[in-house]
């Protein structure tokens, strides 16, 4: 009787360890995915800037990036909380 229970106790600790595991992953990837995407926004906009745009319609354009990078990962999230 004991060793069914130190079996699932040790059952539960490995899916404790793999979820905990899974979560700081996709927090990672969540973390990396922002700070490409803040990258990429800052290339973009100094980019049309060297090509003669002004700053502020830059910026504006950029932000329009943002908002589609962000859309992107939303539809990601809708689709693991919908497999959850």
């Amino acid at each position: 009787m004991l060793g069914m229970v130190g079996l699932r106790i040790r059952d539960i600790a490995n899916i404790v360890f793999y979820l905990v595991r899974l979560v700081f992953s996709l927090l990672a990837l969540r973390l990396t995915l922002r700070w490409e995407i803040y990258k990429t926004r800052k290339a973009f906009e100094k980019q049309l800037i060297k090509q003669g745009m002004r700053k502020k319609d830059a910026k504006k354009l950029s932000g329009h990036y943002v908002k589609l990078a962000s859309s992107v990962v939303n539809i990601f999230k809708r689709g693991v909380n919908k497999n959850l």
